[in-house]
């Protein structure tokens, strides 16, 4: 049996050219492109939610656990922030989200606010430093104490 080479016409019909997986390759990439960003920024998004999720417990924490206590303890704690991490009845933060997040608990304590005798104001802050947005981060809640100081 002889083996005749098939007609030129029929040879170029085989595959791809080298050109027309490049243009596909370009066009699949060029449409996965906005898939994957948008998958990133939701990713990040997320973890942003997470921290401000911890932070908000860690603020609302705060407040249950100082609302009643006496002005010159809130006074204490705002000159001395290191106590608050000591007390024995606040949600400790785990020392890896410490590091990590940079994580500071803070009082700001008025008295006499506005110049109204037995009124006070105590703000709880929580501040932390997020890695992903790389600037400071604040949470606050302002509450006013009835306490008439003796």
């Amino acid at each position: 049996m002889i083996r005749t080479p098939l007609p030129t016409s029929s040879r170029n019909h085989r595959g791809f050219s080298m050109l027309e997986i490049m243009i596909a390759v370009a066009l699949m990439a060029f449409c996965l492109i906005p898939v994957l960003l948008f998958n990133q920024r939701n990713l990040v998004e997320a973890g942003v939610t997470q921290e401000e999720i911890v932070a908000r417990q860690l603020l609302i924490n705060m407040c249950e656990r100082f609302k009643h206590e006496d002005p010159a303890i809130l006074a204490r704690l705002e000159a001395q922030p290191d106590l608050i991490e000591g007390d024995d009845f606040i949600t400790r933060i785990p020392e890896s989200q410490k590091a990590f997040l940079n994580i500071q608990r803070l009082v700001d304590f008025e008295k006499n606010y506005h110049n109204n005798d037995g009124i006070h104001r105590v703000t709880f802050q929580v501040r932390w430093t997020s890695p992903r947005r790389k600037k400071e981060r604040i949470l606050s809640l302002s509450r006013l104490i009835h306490w008439h100081i003796s």
